[in-house]
């Protein structure tokens, strides 16, 4: 699923997302699915980003019995994670997507489109593996778990290996939203550590 890139210039770059709510004054639409790297600057993120977390915090917990058993949905987000080592420490922000089937309790989608805080970009997806909805571990919500990893390269050739976790479940009517926590290892040039983060995505 696109998300909007906002036209930049408009005082009302937050309000841009319209492929997913049907609005108005997009300048592309960018796809998050693997491969697609490089197209989104770290400010059009942030952008998109205020705009997404907004809607997450304005919205509570979408009670069980509204999660559909049957259908499927399609969001796109934006994710920020911490990579740190002994030696580094890197804030990294960019792009998910998710394909959720309420009928197979299956969750499927792809990060990309890394950009650190100074601009510099870290190239290549991680792909969301073993993704799940777990409807029996909460009394009132559903859960969302997955797995992500993959390779990544960073802006000097570095070889970042990441193995993550992902949990996290849905908000406001419709399900319209899923938050979620990032956690995990990494390993850059053979050097151990750790990513935490926070992602949300609207559908």
């Amino acid at each position: 699923m696109p998300i909007s890139k906002p036209m930049m210039i408009l005082p009302a770059a937050l309000m841009a997302l319209t492929a997913c709510n049907g609005g108005a004054g997009t300048s592309a639409q960018i796809d998050t699915s693997p491969g697609a790297n490089d197209a989104w600057t770290r400010g059009e993120i942030a952008a998109v980003s205020d705009d997404i977390f907004q809607g997450v915090r304005n919205e509570t917990a979408t009670p069980k019995a509204d999660v559909p058993f049957a259908g499927s949905a399609g969001y796109a987000g934006t994710m920020q994670m911490d990579i740190e080592t002994a030696r580094a420490r890197s804030d990294v922000a960019g792009l998910i997507e998710m394909d959720v089937d309420f009928g197979r309790d299956r969750v499927t989608g792809a990060m990309g489109n890394f950009v650190e805080a100074d601009g510099e970009r870290i190239t290549g997806t991680l792909g969301l593996q073993n993704g799940r909805l777990d409807r029996r571990v909460n009394s009132s919500e559903v859960a969302i778990f997955s797995d992500f990893g993959g390779r990544l390269t960073g802006p000097g050739g570095e070889r970042i290996d990441v193995d993550g976790d992902l949990s996290g479940g849905f908000a406001g009517r419709d399900v319209g939203y899923i938050g979620a926590d990032l956690d995990g290892r990494v390993s850059v040039d053979g050097a151990p550590g750790s990513l935490s983060g926070l992602t949300a995505l609207e559908r």
